[in-house]
């Protein structure tokens, strides 16, 4: 503390506070003064910091009791100031750890989830090994239909129903396959042709329309025009047939409707299976492509988007979803064109 006598000589008190306040401003700083000096005091307020001035004359019990309340006062605010500090780093401490502790914990469930996840897939490409051997062995009972085929070649039923039979067969063959090859992370080991996206979707509608879960669900196509792509029919239409009957599962039956759509944007072709049904939640909308995550229940794997979403992006295409709760759900996948025949 400093107290100064307004009056004295060579230097105001009000000079000598300001100087003092420059140099040191936790210094507590009182003045003393006579009546003339208040526009002294209003000066060292405002520029020396003043927190006390006594006028002449003053009692000595009340000037001592107050310098002793100022220096009390001063010792506590020091003191509150070093334990507000204090207070501060501990807690800039206590911050930094508790992120620090975030940070691990979110690692840790990322390692768990990727552990639990390869787990899982260590035990579908197991399975799905064994599954193809048995399914292989079962379905050269499917033989037969080739047997009818070459022994009623004129009678078109026969051989049309035969084909379908044997198509069946591939398929259920090539989704083992494909259930296993993406579990392993296998690379494409199938052949792309250039095919009429118009044409393989008209054929699979031709053959899927015995599927006992789209026999109540309304078909509407809308081709707009018949652009050329490079796909494998077989993988390609394993993704429509998922995509369709996954609308299929979304919609109510006699009420569902199931539209079709090809279209072109550029140099894509964009194929849309688009439905009235019950909608996907937005919070679950970026989780419907993650392995073993399904809105099923017990009905679903969780595994035939991740697959069809691969097998797109190996024909160097993509798919994409939007929804909306009890409105219905579009899938739209784009796959670069090779050309575009004009639509009749």
């Amino acid at each position: 503390m400093i107290i100064a006598d307004e009056v004295m000589p060579g230097m105001r008190g009000s000079q000598l506070l300001e100087i003092v306040h420059k140099s040191s401003p936790d210094i507590i700083k009182v003045m003393l003064t006579g009546q003339a000096g208040l526009d002294a005091v209003a000066y060292a307020i405002n520029n020396a910091g003043l927190v006390k001035y006594f006028t002449k004359p003053w009692e000595s019990k009340d000037l001592q009791l107050t310098i002793q309340s100022l220096l009390e006062k001063g010792r506590l605010a020091r003191k509150n100031e070093k334990l507000t500090q204090e207070l501060q780093e501990n807690y800039k401490k206590l911050e930094q750890t508790y992120n620090e502790l975030s940070l691990a914990y979110k690692q840790l469930k990322e390692t768990q989830d990727q552990l639990i996840q390869a787990e899982k897939l260590s035990l579908v490409g197991q399975l799905s090994t064994g599954i193809a051997h048995e399914v292989k062995n079962q379905l050269n009972m499917l033989g037969f239909a080739e047997l009818i085929q070459e022994e009623y070649p004129d009678d078109k039923r026969l051989q049309k129903y035969a084909g379908y039979i044997l198509k069946s067969g591939k398929n259920i063959y090539n989704l083992v396959d494909e259930m296993r090859r993406f579990a392993k992370k296998e690379q494409r080991q199938y052949k792309m042709e250039t095919a009429s996206v118009t044409e393989v979707l008209n054929k699979l509608l031709s053959f899927i329309r015995f599927d006992k879960l789209l026999s109540s669900r309304k078909i509407i196509t809308n081709f707009e025009n018949h652009p050329f792509v490079c796909l494998n029919e077989d993988k390609f239409g394993q993704v429509i047939i998922n995509l369709i009957r996954n609308a299929a599962y979304a919609t109510t039956e006699d009420a569902g409707e199931i539209k079709i759509g090809v279209s072109t944007n550029g140099n894509q072709a964009l194929i849309e299976v688009q439905d009235n049904g019950c909608g996907i939640p937005e919070e679950h909308l970026d989780q419907i492509w993650t392995p073993f995550f399904t809105t099923k229940g017990e009905e679903g794997t969780g595994l035939g988007l991740d697959i069809c979403k691969r097998i797109i992006e190996e024909h160097n295409g993509s798919i994409s979803c939007a929804s909306q709760v009890n409105v219905g759900t579009t899938f739209t996948i784009a796959l670069p064109i090779k050309y575009v025949m004009p639509a009749a």
